[in-house]
């Protein structure tokens, strides 16, 4: 007797895709990280600002996955979707905010210039992050998955902004105060 039909396959199919998942996960962290590391260095002389702007988009992940086991929600094929654009957000709203930053050193001390980063691009960040509302929609649909999928997205958009204008700031001022003693 062989015992078959899309229970059987589904449950022998998910533990490879969740696999799968994972190794891609980390792979595009990884490859993520060490983009922005060769960027900046080449930019901006700087292998720290690398690694610092890849931060906030890891810690959006890591409490969106937090919330994921807190709220019983699978890592499946829709919910890795949003791992994704967790890390596309998190790691382009960071990219914008650290760019920006350095620009505005050359100009001002470290207090003003994150002062200025902070008012002038979190703000452009905030109004972005207003997708929010688009994905929040889908909180009202009776399918379960499609409620999740809302839920996750919104607070995967959501925590990648706070980490990118709450968080990074305090990295990037220790960044350059860093700088500043290496230089005296």
């Amino acid at each position: 007797m062989v015992i078959t039909g899309n229970a059987v396959m589904i449950y022998t199919i998910t533990p490879s895709l969740q696999s799968s998942q994972w190794n891609s996960l980390l792979l595009t962290i990884m490859v993520t990280l060490i983009i922005l590391v060769a960027v900046f260095m080449y930019l901006k002389r700087s292998v720290m600002l690398g690694i610092i702007t890849t931060l906030p988009g890891i810690i959006a992940l890591i409490w969106t996955m937090g919330l994921m086991f807190i709220a019983g929600i699978d890592f499946n094929v829709m919910t890795v979707t949003i791992t994704s654009l967790t890390i596309g957000l998190g790691i382009t709203y960071s990219i914008h905010l650290s760019d920006r930053f350095v620009d505005e050193m050359r100009e001002k001390d470290v207090n003003e210039a994150i002062k200025n980063t902070v008012n002038s691009t979190g703000s452009a960040i905030m109004g972005s992050a207003t997708t929010i509302g688009g994905f929040g929609v889908l909180l009202l649909s009776s399918m379960p998955p499609m409620k999740d999928f809302g839920l996750l997205t919104t607070v995967s958009i959501f925590l990648s902004f706070a980490m990118a204008v709450f968080v990074l700031p305090s990295f990037l001022v220790l960044w350059a105060r860093h700088g500043e003693k290496r230089e005296n």
